[in-house]
């Protein structure tokens, strides 16, 4: 994936993917399903690595950095069923005053992407 370090320590594989969802020594689902990024300027997708979502703010500042053309986006989570569903969406900013919701997809739960 573009943007790996080219030396790991080892936390991704050792602590994210081994923490599961009970101490139960029977269980075997993973507890982390979705990391959320909020900064990485104008990444804004959702990309699934090992079972574990990555899911990036895309430009939310309005600070130095931007692009003509792509409109300041939030990203936003809807956690709901008790954990067990997670959505998440995009809501941007166009012309500057217009509210529009983009990019709304279940990650986790009924409905997930597979």
């Amino acid at each position: 994936m573009k943007g790996d370090a080219s030396d790991s320590d080892g936390f991704f594989d050792k602590g994210i993917l081994k923490a599961m969802e009970s101490d139960h020594v029977s269980s075997n689902t993973q507890e982390v399903k979705v990391i959320g990024n909020g900064h990485c300027h104008l990444t804004e997708n959702c990309r699934r690595v090992k079972g574990v979502w990555f899911c990036f703010g895309g430009g939310g500042s309005y600070s130095g950095y931007g692009k003509i053309g792509f409109d300041r986006r939030f990203r936003i989570y809807d956690i709901s069923d008790f954990g067990e569903t997670i959505r998440t969406y995009k809501r941007t900013e166009q012309d500057g005053f217009q509210d529009s919701v983009i990019d709304n997809v279940v990650l986790v739960g009924k409905g997930a992407r597979t």
